[in-house]
């Protein structure tokens, strides 16, 4: 993930959620792209793999689950709960690598 992008990110008064950023920086550690937006993240295969993939991510209550905290995709899918960070790795790495 983009230092720049974090420090952009508090100055707006946008900070990402703590769990959140916890994703980003480990995403960005096992070579994917990351970008932060006021409430996301978003996921994109490495450069080179075919075809590029992407997936956004948001971290919100689950209503089913006492409201506590899960990553959510763009799609509405629950990913993990926001305290499984390898759960929440595993799910984007499979969901990045799935053949079309």
């Amino acid at each position: 993930m983009d230092e720049v992008a974090v420090k952009i990110v508090r100055l707006l008064g946008l900070e990402l959620h703590p769990q959140l950023s916890v994703l980003a920086r480990r995403m960005g550690v096992r070579g994917y792209a990351v970008d932060i937006g006021a409430s996301e993240i978003t996921v994109t295969t490495p450069l080179g793999v075919s075809p590029p993939r992407a997936v956004r991510v948001t971290c919100e209550p689950r209503p089913t689950d006492e409201d506590r905290d899960w990553f959510w995709t763009h799609w509405g899918d629950a990913l993990a709960e926001a305290g499984d960070i390898t759960g929440a790795e595993v799910a984007l790495v499979g969901l990045l690598a799935a053949q079309p």
